[in-house]
């Protein structure tokens, strides 16, 4: 018995539609992610969902793991820089908005590199299954 892929143009359509819902959703977690529950890691778990949901509904589709592999290194890069830099600044003079844009900023970082190191895990799985 061979199962046929089909591609459909409701799923298509629908995925098109979800796309702006999935990345606004995303980003807000990420950015109430310092006063609310949540934050960076589940942000860019939402964000990942995207290319996950994209190759679900269409397996032709090709993603270049080798571009998300370097801006996943990169935002590496960045949060430690980031990181050693608050910690050989003193933050006693610092204002309650210099801490929350640094926290904004680390939670904008941490769900970018989240982001392409789920969905790098993704299809790598993608691809040893399809073989």
């Amino acid at each position: 018995m061979t199962i046929q892929n089909k591609h459909s143009e409701i799923l298509d359509t629908f995925v098109d539609i979800l796309y702006p819902v999935i990345i606004l959703f995303g980003i807000y977690i990420i950015f109430r992610g310092n006063d609310l529950p949540g934050g960076g890691f589940q942000g860019g778990a939402v964000l990942a969902a995207i290319f996950m949901i994209r190759y679900l509904v269409d397996s032709e589709t090709t993603i270049n793991t080798r571009v998300l592999k370097t801006l996943e290194k990169l935002f590496f890069i960045l949060l430690l820089v980031l990181a050693s830099f608050a910690i050989t600044v003193p933050m006693t003079g610092c204002t309650m908005i210099t801490k929350q844009l640094y926290l904004i900023i680390m939670n904008i970082f941490i769900g970018i590199k989240v982001c392409c190191g789920i969905s790098i895990i993704f299809f790598k799985f993608a691809l040893i299954e399809s073989r």
